[in-house]
């Protein structure tokens, strides 16, 4: 339905975007990202719709556990709007770092968990994962100065 509407030339530019919208938002629902993704993108011209098409970019890329994709849309949308993703952005870069962890990329991990403190200082997880990563190398006195911080952080983990 909301296909054939985006198809019809008679449609004032509003009731085209709306229906644009809705067709992507059908796409995601059926798993054809790449399409939905085409068609998000291209709302992206209009102001309106920037805000609503950037979060479905988002959660395209989670959904396909894309976490570059998802924290270079996550930056324009902080652009955008104007507010902070810090704490969703470090949660990306905890993810990118568990990656590269799993790839023996020993510094490339410690890099974007580093990067993921920046983002969010209160980050659990990123304290943990430092820590973690630490442990890992050997070093205890700083695994345990991470460790120590994430507990301070969330006393009952």
């Amino acid at each position: 339905m909301h296909q054939n509407l985006v198809a019809r030339t008679h449609l004032d530019r509003a009731d085209r975007l709306s229906a644009l919208y809705e067709l992507a938002s059908d796409y995601v629902s059926a798993g054809l990202y790449d399409r939905a993704e085409r068609l998000f993108n291209e709302l992206l011209e209009d102001k309106p719709w920037r805000r609503p098409a950037l979060l479905q970019l988002i959660h395209i890329h989670e959904n396909q556990r894309d976490w570059d994709d998802a924290l270079r849309v996550a930056r324009r949308l902080e652009q955008a709007s104007g507010l902070s993703y810090g704490r969703i952005m470090a949660h990306y870069e905890c993810e990118m770092g568990e990656q590269a962890l799993a790839h023996q990329d020993c510094q490339g991990s410690l890099s974007h968990f580093q990067l993921a403190l920046t983002r969010n200082p209160r980050s659990v997880r990123a304290h943990f994962l430092v820590g973690r990563f630490w442990l890992g190398q050997g070093n205890d006195t700083r695994a345990l100065e991470y460790l120590e911080q994430a507990f301070l952080l969330r006393p009952i983990l």
